[in-house]
This record gives structure tokens, sequence and C-alpha cells, in this order.
């Protein structure tokens, strides 16, 4: 069995982030449990977005199959089989959000904690002893004459 590659482009479009962050937020409120024929067909529009052509389409029609085998006797005749199915929980969901990521669309990971601002009496020195410009470069100013 051989292993399908499909190439998303390293750069998108505004009109294509929109669309695949307006399709995004409508599976964000999909229900899961209730209507995974709609989250699926959510997932291979998003995927119709980041792998635009003949990939794309080949990608979804690959969600989107029952993975058949060609059987000439069935009513009506399936004279060539499905494409091969591609696992939607351990093939696409992954590498949709690891998309998501690259074109910017979902935090890569938790935001680290920042100081809460409480001084210590002292101004402008959080209760830690940091200074809120310790490391910063001094400005430079010019002197008119």
């Amino acid at each position: 069995m051989s292993l399908a590659t499909f190439d998303a482009p390293a750069i998108l479009s505004p009109i294509a982030l929109k669309k695949a962050a307006d399709l995004h937020a409508e599976l964000g409120g999909a229900e899961l449990t209730t209507d995974i024929e709609r989250t699926i067909r959510l997932v291979a529009d998003i995927f119709a977005v980041f792998l635009p052509g003949t990939a794309g389409d080949r990608f979804r029609a690959r969600l989107l199959t029952e993975g058949r085998d060609a059987d000439p006797n069935a009513e009506p005749p399936r004279l060539e089989a499905d494409p091969p199915p591609i696992d939607l929980t351990r093939q696409a969901l992954p590498v949709l959000y690891w998309l998501l990521e690259q074109y910017g669309m979902r935090p890569t990971g938790p935001s680290s904690p920042s100081p809460n601002g409480s001084t210590d009496g002292q101004t402008g020195t959080l209760n830690g002893g940091i200074s809120s410009t310790a490391g910063a470069s001094p400005e430079v100013s010019a002197t008119s004459s």
C-alpha cells in the first residue's frame, strides 16, 4: 500500500484564510456526537481550502468515501472501487489542527503566565522584584541644537 502525499501551499490568500476561519468557527459549533456527517463535511470543506485544486478534491473524496470495493453485481453496479478512506480522528483532524497552527489560526500552546501587576510599594517594581522594564533596550533620543 502506497502513501498519498498532499501538499498544502506555504501561503494562503486572505480570502482563503477567512473562508477557512469561517468553516473552522462553524466546525467549533457543530455537535460532534449528533451531527457527525455535518462535521465530516465541514472538515472536508476546510481541507478543500487548504489543499487547492485536484489535491483538495482527492483529499475531500477520500474523507467522504465509504471505502467500498468494486462490485459489478451491486445495484446499481459499482465498476470502480471507492477511493481509500482517510481516518477522521487519527489522520484528518491532527493534520487539520497542524495546518491551522501553521496558518496562524490557532495558538500552538498555552500562553505563559504574566505577572499580576501588583507592586510591593515601590513604584514600577513587581512583587517578585522584577522591573517592568527589565531587559528593555534603552531608548536612544536625538537632541537638537
